[in-house]
């Protein structure tokens, strides 16, 4: 698929030199790369986290442990009901090969996974995706709005 596997080494090179003269504004001062500090916001930093790791991840860096658990537990578990579904269609892939109904090649295979026969798709309908993209966002505004409310004495000490 693609020509050069360095290629997004070279990308990410790049980018740190560009990025190397670049100063950061945070609180009103300037912080540069160079020195080897760079301060992030808590709000940034817990919608990144939140964002990037896991819904939740950035409320316990705000140490709102409890709805940071909340917002992981609620995700996983929508998870784990996902992944429900996408074991329940292998089975029934796995069953129809058994089955001959599906021929035992790696392209009858690969076509059977792209496009699943009508009773193996019904048994899928990822139907808790959407919810998870909910969450998701939920937990990012959140953790944006709690980390907005920390007092910037407390911020400047961590």
């Amino acid at each position: 698929m693609f020509q050069c596997h360095h290629c997004y080494c070279k990308l990410a090179s790049l980018l740190l030199l560009i990025l190397k003269g670049i100063n950061w504004l945070k609180c009103g001062r300037i912080v540069s790369i160079n020195e080897g500090t760079f301060i992030m916001k808590k709000e940034l930093k817990a919608v990144l986290l939140t964002a990037i790791v896991y819904p939740g991840a950035g409320h316990l860096s705000l140490k709102k442990h409890l709805i940071g658990c909340i917002f992981a537990g609620v995700f996983t578990l929508l998870l784990f009901m996902t992944l429900g579904d996408i074991l329940a269609i292998a089975q029934c892939s796995a069953n129809e090969i058994l089955a001959g109904k599906i021929p035992m090649t790696f392209s009858g295979i690969l076509q059977a996974a792209q496009s699943p026969s009508n009773e193996c798709a019904q048994l899928g309908e990822y139907k808790y995706l959407p919810l998870m993209v909910v969450i998701w966002l939920l937990s990012m505004v959140d953790a944006y709005r709690l980390g907005k409310k920390v007092k910037p004495d407390a911020q400047n000490k961590q």
